[in-house]
């Protein structure tokens, strides 16, 4: 096997096994068995982390998209380069994007996948920002403070 063949099979092994560690975690969250659900978060976590860059052609094979559609997703930001020559994607990056498309094709989008994975994208960053979290909790627990904007003459 070369050393391009067994970049391809690890990397997409790693991604099956990511959809299996999904399936597996819903399996147990309705066990509600909250131990076996933290190791596979945290397999699944060392698995997003591997060092692998990912080619774009084996990258547009696992995303389901064209070569074309995956240089457009680097350039509009959603999906992270790890290597210049030849361009090569950080693994974690695309395992991501594939996840969020598979859930977007499940709930039956099609029409513009691309600005429907940019929204997601941004309202996951959104939801990221520490004074969000804070506002959200705050109203989620009943505190309120409004702030009203003074008038600037």
């Amino acid at each position: 096997m070369t050393a391009r063949e067994l970049s391809e099979y690890v990397i997409g092994q790693a991604v099956e096994q990511l959809d299996e560690l999904d399936g597996a975690t819903t399996a147990l969250r309705d066990g509600a068995v909250d131990s076996a659900g933290n190791h596979l978060r945290r397999a699944e976590d060392n698995i997003l982390h591997l060092d692998l860059p990912v080619p774009v052609s084996l990258a547009a094979t696992l995303l389901g998209v064209s070569e074309r559609t995956v240089r457009d997703w680097i350039e509009a930001g959603i999906l992270e380069v790890a290597g210049a020559r030849p361009v090569a994607l950080a693994f974690k990056s695309v395992a991501e994007v594939r996840r969020e498309l598979q859930r977007l094709r499940r709930e039956g989008a099609s029409a513009n996948v691309r600005r429907t994975l940019l929204h997601r994208i941004e309202d996951r960053a959104t939801l990221e920002q520490p004074r969000l979290r804070e506002s959200i909790e705050q109203m989620r627990s009943g505190k309120r403070h409004y702030v009203h904007r003074r008038p600037t003459s």
